[in-house]
């Protein structure tokens, strides 16, 4: 069962005007929650600067934390000020927001 899918069964419903037809959690992640980017430990590994694999992948936002632990999403709040320090990445025919090294590692101590 893909993400979205599941997440509509989870949820009740999906995101108003959101439709993904994409199988990628990192894409799927970036598009649910706006404004977000992938950060932490999440981004840490995709620049293979840790190997350790974190548990849900982790997002943060300027939006109120969510933890969808069902689905291996979580979003953190920072403020609007620290909202900066990513690249926007193309993947599939997407997009991902990812946090540099340094500023996930900035964002982990915030």
């Amino acid at each position: 069962m893909s993400l979205n899918i599941f997440l509509s069964v989870i949820y009740g419903k999906q995101r108003n005007g959101f439709i993904s037809f994409s199988h990628n959690d990192f894409v799927i992640g970036t598009q649910l929650v706006e404004p977000s980017y992938i950060s932490l430990y999440s981004a840490l590994l995709y620049h293979k600067l840790i190997q350790q694999v974190p548990v849900n992948i982790q997002f943060v936002t300027t939006v109120n934390p969510i933890v969808m632990q069902s689905v291996g999403l979580e979003y953190h709040k920072i403020s609007p000020k620290l909202y900066f320090g990513y690249d926007k990445i193309k993947i599939e025919n997407s997009y991902i927001l990812i946090a540099k090294p340094e500023k996930a590692l900035i964002d982990g101590l915030y």
